[in-house]
């Protein structure tokens, strides 16, 4: 038989070189024109997904039936792929199905972990376990978040960031302060308890003045003349949120109305009276790039890695058709959300 490698052109006329091509060309038409695959969403699914919406946020949430039967498409799609990656080979899957297998006692109680995770399979406990779906998805979900590459934020990108952003980066206003403490009077409490600190201002504004060589001595003097309080007389400087943890919103914002270096009018809080000595005030700025840096990069990152994740997510729900239940129960196509990105990527 002659060598058809020795003449190229002879390869060609070769029934061989035929069949393959034919067999080529047939194969690449059943693969294009094989149909993608689907996941179907149910009425009842709808429903239940609903309801736990409601249960967890109110009876009053307004809520996207498109947002909820996209979400649970792409559920549906993930744990198929998830399947499809061996997910349902991972210790945890295993061990949960094996568990739920010898609950149901599907085996006898002296089966190994491989006979009870199968009769599991055999029951297609993996598919109606929502913790085992559950499972399978978030793991997926946190591969493919994972498997995007390391992202290192440019110079430029970080200087971008940190310039278009500002109104992130502002270090709050903050306050230092000391306060004379009057307890609430709880069986004359009101108009009468904010007379005796009245009283007491005057008292502090006559008396209880401090300057730069004696600020320490005088601020004591003036902190007995009210009542003890357990939190602390003293505070280093603090932004609103930090004082209000210790005194409460309403307090930490009347504090930043109070004069500097005077005794302030009677403010009060959830503990009572207090009179407030402010120290010292500095106000809202920029923080500068190198305090927020490291902070820029993560959010960088973490935008990079979000960008790859829905990338590759855009990717695999674009090979499925959605279907819909429709009120009379047929299953026709989901024409938002995922159904449109499919239409989008056909064209």
């Amino acid at each position: 038989m002659p060598n058809p490698f020795k003449n190229p052109l002879s390869l060609f006329k070769s029934p061989l070189f035929h069949c393959l091509f034919l067999a080529g060309i047939y194969v690449s038409v059943q693969w294009f024109n094989q149909p993608p695959p689907e996941v179907a969403v149910s009425t009842q699914e709808i429903a239940a997904f609903e309801e736990e919406l409601r249960k967890s946020f109110g009876g009053n949430q307004k809520i996207d039936r498109n947002k909820i039967i996209s979400q649970l498409a792409e559920d549906k799609i993930i744990y198929n792929e998830a399947k499809k990656a061996g997910f349902d080979r991972l210790d945890t899957v295993i061990t949960r199905l094996a568990n739920v297998a010898d609950f149901l006692q599907l085996v006898p109680k002296d089966s190994s972990l491989e006979q009870r995770y199968q009769a599991a399979l055999a029951m297609k406990l993996d598919e109606t376990d929502i913790v085992v779906r559950r499972q399978m998805i978030t793991l997926f979900k946190t591969a493919l978040k994972s498997s995007a590459p390391t992202h290192t934020p440019s110079e430029q990108n970080i200087q971008n960031r940190y310039d278009q952003n500002q109104a992130q980066y502002i270090q709050a206003a903050r306050y230092a302060f000391s306060h004379v403490y009057l307890q609430q009077n709880k069986q004359n409490a009101g108009q009468n308890d904010r007379q005796q600190a009245e009283k007491l201002r005057v008292l502090l504004v006559e008396n209880y003045i401090p300057d730069a060589d004696n600020i320490k001595p005088v601020m004591d003097k003036a902190i007995a003349s009210g009542n003890v309080f357990y939190g602390g007389h003293y505070f280093n400087l603090q932004n609103q949120r930090q004082i209000a943890r210790h005194f409460g919103q309403s307090f930490a914002e009347n504090i930043a109305e109070a004069p500097l270096q005077q005794w302030s009018q009677p403010i009060a809080s959830a503990f009572g009276l207090h009179l407030i000595w402010l120290s010292e005030s500095t106000p809202a700025k920029p923080k500068p790039l190198s305090e927020v840096r490291l902070s820029i990069e993560r959010e960088l990152s973490m935008q990079a890695q979000e960008q790859h994740y829905q990338q590759h997510l855009d990717r695999l729900t674009s090979k499925y058709k959605v279907l819909l239940e429709s009120a009379d129960g047929e299953y026709k196509r989901f024409d938002n959300g995922i159904a449109q990105q499919q239409e989008g990527a056909a064209q």
